[in-house]
């Protein structure tokens, strides 16, 4: 039995303006039913060209392809994703350092050092009346080091004091790190992975002669992520009788 079977009619049945109206109900129940479904299909051609905007039907319920279904190609002039973006398995980096999204690894190093070089020739960099020339220097890229490996390090030559000016981070998850400088300390924190830099017009820490400086991770890097470190850095003859 359908919904309409109910409005059959019978041999000298009289039509009821009440029964008249109840099959309207009906056809106009499934005329908008039809029209609903048919609005939901999409035809395969008109996807070629769309005239219109396509929006979600919920904010921050749908996807665009699959993990193991994924489109060849995007164009767009813009873009804004408000919470992450990963390119090649890795983070892009934010918080306003001079990095693109086409610079991972040693691209965003190398750029980030550029900028910190620009502020260096900023400011004069003198140390009791010697103009100092600091350069970067760098570790390798090494993958899940252990807790207190030393990442980058320097050895302070004899008859010199060495100058840190600076320090650089790069680590594909969170951790905190160490700057050693002699007998002195300084504890760093990388909240999470990104590429960070700090610099200063004046020495962040003084190493002494024949001391190492160095910077090594207080915690054992996750397998599969990679971890780099600098040190802005220059020496100078160490005054007679101590630094």
């Amino acid at each position: 039995m359908t919904a309409f079977d109910a409005f059959k009619g019978r041999p000298m049945q009289r039509l009821t303006s009440s029964l008249w109206n109840s099959l309207m109900d009906a056809l106009n129940a499934l005329d908008s039913g039809v029209r609903d479904e048919l609005l939901k299909r999409v035809k395969y051609e008109d996807l070629g060209s769309l005239p219109y905007d396509v929006v979600p039907d919920q904010d921050n319920a749908r996807s665009l392809g699959k993990e193991d279904v994924r489109w060849s190609s995007v164009y767009a002039y813009s873009g804004d994703f408000t919470d992450s973006l990963t390119v090649q398995g890795k983070p892009v980096i934010k918080d306003g350092d001079p990095i693109t999204v086409s610079d991972l690894g040693s691209d965003a190093v190398a750029k980030i050092v550029q900028a910190v070089e620009s502020a260096r020739r900023a400011f004069a960099l003198v140390r009791w009346g010697v103009e100092v020339e600091p350069a970067w220097v760098f570790g390798s890229v090494v993958t899940a080091p252990p807790a207190n490996t030393r990442l980058v390090e320097v050895s302070v030559p004899s008859g010199v004091l060495g100058l840190v000016y600076g320090v650089l981070l790069s680590a594909g998850e969170q951790n905190s790190f160490t700057l050693s400088c002699g007998n002195t300390s300084l504890l760093l924190f990388l909240p999470g992975a990104e590429t960070k830099h700090a610099i200063s017009p004046a020495p962040i820490c003084v190493a002494q002669p024949e001391t190492v400086v160095y910077v090594s991770n207080n915690r054992d890097g996750t397998s599969g992520v990679q971890y780099q470190a600098g040190l802005l850095y220059a020496e100078v003859e160490a005054p007679v009788g101590g630094g």
